[in-house]
């Protein structure tokens, strides 16, 4: 949070010096409480009584401005590969190096691979590993692991087909027990010369979740007709035998996030760039034994389609009282002035059911993929200018039915900070935007968070990684 003087209002909740109102040598007044410091050069009243000198309150709108923010606790942990998690402003993700996840057990873990082997590496509450888990590598490429409620985890991995012959399984998804012994799994191989995978994880990341007893993984794929797009495959945990629950389709897709809600339905976010090009959301859902879904494309991109260029990125999607919440960045217009804008910080608001814009927000109009558009119901977070911009960004809903929103930034193009905020599903701040003292995110990877605590893992490409548990403080 910037430090400023007589230049707005600030509250926060952190004990400082007992003062009244007081004018500053300037003729703004300032009244500083033990919990509430407001500058404001419009108030009338006011005593010179005590007035404390410039660098008394310096001192004090310094410790102030910090307010109480989230209490995070970091470990160094040593890794049997070096991982590089940060993320970069790009026109598509990869995979991340990193998995992480709760166990049955309430367990934090997260999980990676070197050539030859998948670790997973269960922590305490103290983030000290308690066990590590060797397994061999199935497959050359991991796409990601989870675990369910009875103790199992489940791989995603892939191999290219780069010859093209479709007799390679491009896609599996196994199951390992508790210990790590394996139990199953489900391949998947070619269907037909021309839309299956021949390189999977191009381009793009493998989201995944658990709705009952199905596996839901979207993931990035090109296909052997030299496209690139997602690809959702469902996988019974029981049979670890395929199934047609839930669809998604999106081309190209740069992103993919996925979420299971409580009334059965998966929601699929992606970030599109054909005819479809903008944020993609997609609700599916089984009624009776038919498989339903809609498409909706609440926030566009300026271009052609195919430009690849969005100038956008994805942060997820979160499940509230009040419908499912969407987080992004994107430049602000639908216009070729999209060029020489950084993204910005926005959320909106979607009915659970229909996939409608809930929020009342800013409007846009413009052109995307040929045609004229106009996006409502957008609540912009950041504003930060021509140079300073969204890096990347991160959502989750936690208790109060409140949203979580991390994100990092970039000025000229190179990392500045890291922040977090909380606002209700309507938009309304509850947190304001509060510095993580410039602790990294991990770039493709969703938001894990318990009882109060976000995780994360980030790797600088060393041979040890820090975790971080951030206690969320009481906000104001």
């Amino acid at each position: 949070m910037r430090k400023r003087f007589c230049a707005f209002i600030c509250a926060v909740t952190m004990m400082v010096p007992q003062f009244n109102i007081y004018v500053l040598a300037d003729g703004s007044q300032a009244k500083v409480s033990a919990e509430v410091l407001v500058v404001n050069p419009k108030l009338k009243l006011g005593s010179k009584k005590n007035v404390p000198t410039k660098s008394e309150f310096k001192k004090i709108n310094k410790k102030v401005a910090k307010g109480k923010k989230a209490k995070i606790t970091s470990k160094k942990i040593k890794t049997e590969e070096k991982l590089f998690t940060t993320g970069f402003k790009s026109n598509f993700v990869t995979v991340s190096p990193v998995s992480d996840f709760i166990d049955y057990k309430g367990n934090y873990s997260f999980a990676f691979n070197d050539e030859k082997k998948l670790y997973i590496k269960r922590l305490s509450d103290k983030l000290k590993v308690v066990k590590t888990i060797k397994t061999k590598m199935r497959y050359k490429l991991l796409g990601g692991v989870v675990a369910d409620n009875l103790g199992y985890y489940y791989v995603a991995w892939g191999n290219a087909d780069e010859k093209g012959t479709g007799t390679v399984t491009t896609f599996a998804v196994s199951k390992y027990d508790y210990n790590g012994n394996y139990v199953g799994e489900c391949p998947v191989k070619m269907t037909d010369a021309f839309t299956s995978t021949q390189i999977p994880f191009s381009a793009g990341n493998c989201a995944m979740t658990i709705v009952d007893k199905t596996l839901v993984c979207s993931y990035a794929k090109m296909m052997f007709n030299g496209k690139q797009s997602n690809e959702v495959v469902c996988v019974n945990t029981d049979t670890m035998e395929r199934v047609a629950n839930y669809y998604s389709y999106t081309s190209n897709s740069f992103d993919q996030r996925v979420l299971g809600t409580n009334d059965g339905k998966v929601i699929f976010a992606d970030l599109g760039d054909t005819d479809s090009r903008g944020f993609n959301i997609t609700y599916s859902e089984m009624v009776g034994d038919k498989l339903c879904y809609n498409k909706y494309v609440p926030f566009h991109f300026f271009g052609k389609a195919g430009d690849n260029y969005t100038n956008a990125l994805l942060g997820g999607v979160a499940e509230t009282k009040d419908g499912i919440v969407f987080v992004g960045a994107s430049a602000k217009s639908i216009s070729s002035s999209v060029y020489s804008q950084e993204p910005q910080l926005f959320m909106m608001l979607l009915d659970s059911k229909t996939g409608a814009v809930k929020s009342k927000g800013k409007t846009r109009k413009g052109t995307s993929a040929n045609k004229s558009v106009k996006d409502k119901g957008i609540k912009w977070l950041t504003n930060y200018g021509k140079k300073k911009g969204v890096n990347l960004c991160k959502v989750t809903a936690i208790e109060g039915d409140n949203i979580l929103v991390m994100w990092e930034t970039n000025k000229n193009y190179i990392y500045s900070d890291s922040y977090y905020m909380i606002v209700t599903p309507k938009g309304k701040v509850v947190q304001k935007p509060t510095s993580l003292g410039k602790h990294r995110l991990n770039g493709n990877e969703e938001i894990v968070y318990k009882d109060g605590c976000i995780y994360w893992v980030a790797g600088n490409g060393t041979g040890k990684v820090t975790v971080n548990k951030m206690k969320l403080g009481a906000v104001k």
